[in-house]
């Protein structure tokens, strides 16, 4: 019987030592997954690069300023650009430009926009007076289903009272793009 009780205190002894052992304790790993979803219909603009004004500096008697190059309307300044997605796809129109800052003398009575698409296609301000060689399609440019389309803005402003050059200074115009998702 004294065997018998040594082997099951013996026994028990080594399960309580595997039991209990000492262990290597780690940090605690974490990562958080996160979720995100377009829910409904919406367009959403991004990567937004604003434009540069510019005039002809070969010629002296130039009475507008314009945004265009990097499109089919021009080669002075530099249009902006902007990303669009619509996940159901959309429409997109653009605004006159609104003046924000002008030098006194300079009277932007006219004043146009442009939006292109990557191929091609286009949407205007419709208000293009005196800017023939500027495109007038005032059709809503079409915008597919969730791609991410590029669309360069242009715009160019003149001032039309006698056609005076255009004055030296700052010129700051906002061109306001509405993209409705269908």
């Amino acid at each position: 019987m004294k065997l018998h009780n040594l082997t099951v205190a013996s026994g028990l002894a080594l399960l309580s030592a595997i039991a209990f052992a000492p262990q290597a304790v780690a940090d605690p790993v974490t990562i958080d997954a996160e979720f995100e979803g377009i829910i409904g219909t919406v367009c959403v603009f991004s990567e937004l690069q604003n434009g540069t004004l510019a005039k002809d500096d070969d010629n002296d008697n130039q009475w507008w300023l314009e945004a265009s190059a990097g499109t089919d309307a021009g080669n002075l300044g530099e249009a902006g650009a902007v990303t669009i997605n619509c996940n159901t796809g959309g429409t997109v129109t653009v605004a006159q430009p609104v003046q924000l800052a002008a030098p006194a003398a300079f009277n932007g009575t006219i004043a146009h926009a442009v939006v292109y698409g990557p191929e091609g296609q286009l949407t205007t301000s419709g208000t293009r007076e005196n800017f023939d060689w500027w495109p007038n399609d005032t059709d809503d440019l079409q915008i597919p289903n969730a791609q991410d389309l590029t669309l360069r803005i242009a715009m160019i402003v003149g001032d039309n009272r006698d056609f005076q050059p255009v004055p030296n200074g700052v010129y700051r115009y906002s061109v306001t793009i509405t993209a409705t998702p269908n």
